[in-house]
């Protein structure tokens, strides 16, 4: 963390798609707003001190045990048995699905890790998650489990072929959007619950989701989380000659970063 602004890109179909990362406050301070916001206790796994004042944190992605779980939150949905409304991506020469259902309804710590924390349906096809498949660990990793489509158990993530394998534009395409539900805490008991609404939400407004997420939000236009790139941050489209900018500041600088 030691970059404060870095320009990368990868390079595809003639055009680079570059992103560049911009800090508003210095890394000293974030990580302070780390420690005191979210981890659920500090521990050398993720929190350590590399000497000549560097410090490092390991994201929930890699080390979840110590942020901040989200049995409550999860608990809260299915409670009330929160509607779903997920619109799927549309893959090459398909349509856009949209999938509408609901989330189990009961106490969250009571339901069979064997059933479904979710079932939803668009005409014939069905989507569920098993709730062993939706817990913290699965969506701070945005990855590792099993879904079901139509019955059929299949990874979380799946090779789409560029988009001509329109079952996995559609499962990936949900799974992504339930994660960015989740993680930047835009479902709630009583809402709509849209994803199509997603980019006009404020993201954490209901002081859930994920707070590693949220503190990288509020201070950079970095990633927070794997799917947080879908719409908190936009990426650059640059030309394919154009240069690649790295800028290294001090741990205690601070500059450039706008809203």
């Amino acid at each position: 963390m030691r970059q404060k602004r870095i320009c990368c890109r990868a390079e595809a179909g003639g055009v680079a798609a570059a992103s560049e990362y911009y800090f508003g406050k210095s890394v000293k301070d974030i990580i302070a707003d780390m420690k005191t916001r979210a981890l659920t206790r500090q521990d050398p796994a993720v929190v350590k001190d590399c000497g000549g004042g560097r410090t490092k944190i390991v994201a929930p992605n890699i080390q979840f045990p110590f942020y901040r779980g989200y049995d409550d939150y999860l608990n809260t949905l299915t409670m009330a048995g929160a509607k779903l409304t997920i619109q799927t991506d549309t893959p090459l020469g398909e349509q856009s699905k949209k999938f509408t259902g609901s989330f189990s309804r009961g106490k969250y710590q009571d339901l069979a890790d064997t059933g479904p924390i979710l079932a939803i349906t668009s005409g014939s096809d069905t989507f569920q998650i098993l709730k062993s498949q939706f817990t913290t660990e699965y969506l701070y990793r945005c990855d590792g489990g099993t879904v079901v489509l139509d019955g059929v158990t299949l990874p979380q993530n799946r090779p789409d072929q560029a988009g001509h394998d329109a079952s996995a534009v559609y499962t990936n395409s949900l799974f992504r959007n339930l994660c960015i539900g989740i993680n930047e805490g835009y479902f709630t008991a009583d809402g709509a619950n849209d994803s199509r609404k997603f980019s006009a939400d404020k993201p954490f407004g209901n002081g859930q989701g994920n707070v590693y997420a949220q503190i990288i939000h509020e201070t950079s236009n970095s990633y927070g989380f794997p799917y947080a790139d879908a719409n908190l941050k936009t990426l650059l489209v640059a030309a394919i000659d154009s240069p690649i900018v790295l800028t290294i500041l001090r741990d205690d600088e601070a500059a450039d970063y706008q809203s």
